[in-house]
């Protein structure tokens, strides 16, 4: 299936499983959040044109890759070639776009909130890092800033009981 990308990129696209919801969002969040790549390939930042993605007023066609993991690995200053890696390849496939997290409640040491309203500064660095990284190869980021796995604090997790 994605024989002509490299063996090293981590891609995983299901899109014959995403609901237009979920896209929805995912494109709301892409146009709300600050994660813009300025002054990378095409600079601005992504706007919609009555059905179509502009920048700067011309069409913003593209292509790209789910890695939820970014920030957590990116968390460890030794690991981060991982990511380096990855944003790398996928510059060099063609790719323009990746969705990635930039949330995870809960406990352990890859948890951006730990508890309600305390973060751990050492997670919100390795955020900082994945977004450095992508402006640096010209890709753009879909932060996700919540979902539904009770295992990373969603609907049914741990931050449902913080929001009471």
């Amino acid at each position: 299936m994605h024989s002509n990308l490299p063996p090293t990129m981590a891609i995983y696209i299901e899109s014959s499983h995403l609901s237009w919801s979920y896209i929805f969002l995912a494109l709301v969040l892409y146009m709300s959040c600050a994660c813009e790549a300025r002054g990378t390939k095409g600079g601005g930042f992504v706007r919609t044109k009555g059905s179509s993605f502009v920048i700067n007023g011309s069409p913003f066609l593209f292509n790209g890759f789910n890695a939820y993991w970014m920030m957590n690995v990116a968390s460890d200053p030794s690991e981060r070639y991982k990511v380096v890696q990855v944003l790398q390849d996928a510059a060099d496939a063609g790719l323009s776009v990746c969705r990635t997290w930039a949330f995870f409640d809960g406990v352990g040491d890859k948890a951006l909130q730990i508890s309600p309203g305390v973060y751990d500064e050492r997670v919100f660095q390795g955020l900082d890092f994945v977004v450095a990284e992508a402006r640096k190869y010209g890709l753009r980021l879909i932060l996700s800033f919540v979902n539904s796995y009770k295992d990373f604090g969603g609907k049914l997790g741990r931050s449902d009981p913080w929001r009471r």
